[in-house]
């Protein structure tokens, strides 16, 4: 693969690493939409078509149609005929071993794959843009704990919201959460966060990590390990690289 503007974290056999792909859908050098639409599946292409912005449904087209290149390189597979298990809320998550998120915002994407056997449970990715299309301080109330609110004081910038939004975020869909789940879950913290349990899940432990922010974006990801793993999510790595064509026009996938 040809990749560019590779933003490594010290790698560490004891880890788990989640390799993080960064995606610019508006900015796009990858295949055209054609072929983008060639490797999505059925309910793919019929989620694209209910877009009433054209500019989403190319974005959404592009995302989906880079993950399932990706994730057939991670997996010696075939990117059309990818097949993934999914969550009790229905959310996609682990295929042919190999745990991954997706996540979007704007013209923006990132994607966290962790490879097979690496002892990771799940893992969550979420990006947000800094220009919040929302109101910042009503939604703190509703969504995010009161440590949250309190880290964020009464006047938060959009970038520090924006954040807080992307660490919960990557958290509760680390562990096949919806947000409503954990409302009372605080994920400001540095250190290890206890997610809450389900009736198919008991509570499980994820480390949430702030990435460097993209094109305006905040971006956190977050791993859940099995309670018997060696590393219980005390620490991961990562490494961050650009998704592009090489030169030439040759697919980098």
């Amino acid at each position: 693969m040809s990749l560019v503007r590779e933003r490594p974290d010290v790698r560490s056999a004891s880890c788990v690493h989640v390799d993080v792909w960064s995606i610019d859908l508006d900015n796009w050098q990858g295949p055209v939409l054609a072929e983008c639409l060639a490797v999505l599946d059925s309910a793919e292409t019929t989620r694209a078509a209910r877009f009433t912005r054209q500019v989403d449904a190319i974005r959404f087209v592009r995302a989906h149609a880079a993950t399932r290149l990706l994730l057939a390189h991670a997996t010696g597979g075939h990117a059309a005929k990818l097949r993934w298990d999914r969550s009790a809320n229905g959310k996609p998550s682990r295929v042919l071993g190999v745990e991954w998120n997706l996540s979007h915002s704007e013209g923006m994407a990132q994607l966290a794959v962790v490879p097979a056997g690496t002892g990771a449970a799940g893992v969550g990715i979420d990006v947000q843009t800094t220009a919040l299309r929302f109101d910042a301080s009503r939604f703190a109330r509703r969504y995010l704990s009161p440590g949250e609110q309190r880290m964020l004081g009464e006047r938060p910038s959009r970038g520090a919201l924006a954040m807080a939004i992307a660490r919960k975020e990557a958290a509760v869909k680390a562990v096949g959460l919806r947000l409503l789940d954990a409302l009372d879950t605080d994920t400001s913290s540095s250190s290890t966060v206890v997610m809450p349990g389900t009736e198919e899940n008991a509570a499980r432990q994820v480390r949430i990590k702030a990435l460097e922010s993209q094109r305006g974006g905040a971006v956190a990801v977050a791993v859940a390990v099995a309670s018997r793993a060696a590393n219980p999510a005390n620490q991961f790595t990562t490494t961050t690289r650009d998704w592009l064509l090489a030169g030439g026009g040759e697919r980098v996938v």
